[in-house]
């Protein structure tokens, strides 16, 4: 039974993904002691050379994204319609789909493989600022329906992960039906939206049936700064409100996953 990380980094004109996703991919190594494959195309790979595994496929752009959203300037395109060809692209019997933005920091992802389910995503998230920013997240569209996190995606080669991700495909295709059905946001394509929709299908629309990765996922909006401080300590830096006042504030996050949104606070990182 092979098991490893699947990460897809397509880099636009702002954001190098794929120098991310190799340096997420070093971390998988020194902390989960898994190989990582990385679907990319020739245009982010540009010349270079990686000592991670790739696998050649075309970007699918989900449209146009500011990618920090208190600041004018930062919209590229958003290369983020691949992920419904995860299934076919890995080469590992039990696969975990993580982001490029999600830094592991622990060993905790090897648990998802001791579940016995085929398919797991994140459901939870809590903002380790404790600014509960993530709090709109808890559903999409007008119809108040469950999002589900697609950062983590957790699948066994079976009869109903492949289901699952023919249904990706399925709603990523007519993802404009989709969103008038949900009556949710059609630009730009979220890929959450599709694994919440498709899990939905998937399960019957018995919410209360789908299980998930049953810790919440450590998350930090488009605001907050990162300062690598040692291998697992990481200070994250952000503006708090108290008292109807907006403060500067600083935490540590050490020994903990988390899912870090400001690509070019973590570009920093990279290249500190």
């Amino acid at each position: 039974m092979t098991r490893g990380i699947l990460i897809f980094a397509f880099s636009n004109e702002k954001i190098d993904y794929l120098e991310q996703a190799d340096w997420v991919a070093d971390r998988v190594n020194t902390y989960l002691d898994l190989p990582v494959t990385i679907i990319t195309d020739t245009k982010s790979i540009n010349g270079r050379e990686f000592k991670h595994n790739l696998i050649l496929s075309d970007a699918i752009s989900g449209g146009q994204r500011n990618f920090k959203h208190l600041e004018e300037g930062n919209i590229g395109t958003w290369y983020n319609s691949n992920r419904f060809q995860s299934y076919n692209l890995s080469p590992y019997d039990e696969t975990v789909v993580i982001d490029s933005d999600y830094v592991v920091n622990s060993d905790q992802l090897l648990r998802v493989f001791e579940s016995k389910h085929d398919v797991l995503c994140h459901r939870d998230v809590y903002d380790i600022t404790g600014r509960n920013g993530f709090a709109p997240y808890y559903t999409f569209g007008k119809h108040k329906f469950p999002h589900y996190w697609a950062t983590v995606l957790f699948f066994r080669k079976s009869k109903q992960a492949e289901e699952m991700f023919q249904l990706m495909t399925m709603v990523k295709d007519n993802y404009r039906h989709y969103s008038n059905l949900y009556k949710s946001r059609e630009n730009p394509m979220r890929n959450d939206f599709v694994v919440s929709i498709s899990l939905g299908i998937l399960y019957g629309h018995k919410l209360d049936a789908i299980p998930t990765i049953p810790w919440a996922m450590p998350s930090a909006y488009d605001d907050v700064d990162l300062e690598q401080l040692d291998d697992t300590k990481f200070k994250i830096s952000y503006l708090k409100t108290i008292n109807g006042v907006k403060k500067p504030h600083k935490s540590i996050i050490s020994g903990s996953d988390f899912h870090f949104i400001n690509k070019f606070a973590l570009d920093k990182v990279i290249h500190a």
